[in-house]
């Protein structure tokens, strides 16, 4: 359990990084 919990944290740090990267490229 605490393993799916860890890879659920990890995508959604992983989201967030991409989110900006995208946009600053994009800007």
């Amino acid at each position: 359990m605490e393993g799916s919990e860890k890879l659920k944290q990890s995508e959604a740090e992983s989201s967030v990084e991409v989110g900006p990267d995208l946009v600053d490229p994009n800007r």
